[in-house]
C-alpha cells in the first residue's frame, strides 16, 4: 500500500538546493521533503499554497530517486522563470532601506556613489522591449539624458506639451494605469518595464497588470522622500530570487501574479 501524507507546503518555504538532499541521502524522509517542496516551487500555479498529496513511500525507500525528482523540478522551475523573464511585465526600481525611491524633490543623489557595473543592469536592459512610466519619472529620465534610444515608451499623463528627445519613440496616454500597462504589453514581444514612479507601480500592482516586482534594496536610509508604494498593496508577493552585492545592496525579485 502506498502511504499518502498530506502536507501544506508554502512556496515561500521552498528548500533552495539539490545540495541539501545530496548531503543527506541517508535521510530519505528529508530528501522526500526537499523533492516535494521543489515540485511545489516548480508548479506554483496549481494552487496557492499547494496542499501537496506527496507519495512518500517510494521517495522514502529510494532517496536517489528523490534527488532526481528534486533536480527535475528545479530544472522545470528555471525553465518557467526564463519564459516569464522573456515576456513578463516587470516593475524594477532601486529603493532605500526605509522604503523610498527618491527624495521629496525627486533627486536620487544617494545612488551616485554606486557604479551601475556593480549590478546586473546590462543583462536586465537587454531583456526590455518597451517602457511605461508616469510623467514625473519621464521628465527625470529626459533631464538625466535619455538612455533608452528608440525603445517604444508610453508616458501616462494628461499633459500634451512634454519634450521628446531626438530619436525617442514616445506615446502619451491618458488611459488608467493598469489597462494602459496591459494594452501596451501586448505590443512588445519582449519584457515591458514599468519604470516608475511609485504611483504607477502601485496602481499597476493593484490592477493585476504587473507580473514581476524586481527591486534593488540599497544600503541607504534617507528618512523621508517618495515611497515605493503610494498606498497599501495586499496582493501576491512570492519571493523567487535574491542576489546580494558586495556594495551592500540586495536584489529581491517577486512573482506578483495570482496563483
Amino acid at each position: 500500500m502506498v502511504l499518502v501524507q498530506e502536507w501544506r507546503i508554502s512556496p515561500f518555504l521552498v528548500a533552495d538546493g539539490v545540495e541539501s538532499a545530496v548531503r543527506a541521502p541517508q535521510d530519505p524522509a528529508f530528501a522526500a521533503l526537499c523533492a516535494a517542496r521543489a515540485m511545489n516551487r516548480a508548479f506554483p500555479h496549481v494552487s496557492q499554497p499547494i496542499y501537496g498529496r506527496v507519495l512518500l513511500s517510494p521517495l522514502r525507500s529510494d532517496p536517489e530517486h528523490a534527488v532526481r525528482v528534486l533536480r527535475m523540478a528545479r530544472a522545470t522551475h528555471r525553465c518557467r522563470r526564463q519564459v516569464m523573464a522573456d515576456t513578463d511585465v516587470v516593475a524594477s526600481l532601486a529603493v532605500t532601506l526605509d522604503g523610498y525611491i527618491c527624495r521629496a524633490d525627486g533627486s536620487v543623489d544617494f545612488l551616485e556613489k554606486y557604479q551601475i557595473e556593480e549590478f546586473d543592469f546590462a543583462a536586465f536592459t537587454d531583456s526590455i522591449g518597451a517602457l511605461i512610466m508616469g510623467s514625473t519619472s519621464y521628465l527625470q529620465a529626459v533631464a538625466w539624458g535619455w538612455m533608452w534610444g528608440s525603445r517604444p515608451t508610453m508616458v501616462l499623463t494628461t499633459q500634451s506639451d512634454l519634450p521628446v528627445p531626438d530619436g525617442a519613440v514616445i506615446r502619451f496616454s491618458e488611459m488608467p494605469t493598469a489597462p494602459a500597462i496591459r494594452s501596451f504589453a501586448k505590443e512588445t514581444p519582449k519584457r515591458l518595464w514599468v519604470f516608475g514612479g511609485g504611483q504607477v507601480v502601485t496602481a499597476g500592482l493593484r490592477g493585476g497588470a504587473i507580473d514581476t516586482l524586481d527591486i534593488a534594496v540599497m544600503p541607504e536610509a534617507i528618512g523621508r522622500g517618495i515611497p515605493l508604494f503610494a498606498g497599501a498593496y495586499d496582493g501576491p508577493m512570492r519571493l523567487v530570487e535574491t542576489t546580494g552585492y558586495a556594495n551592500g545592496a540586495v536584489r529581491l525579485v517577486y512573482d506578483t501574479r495570482p496563483a
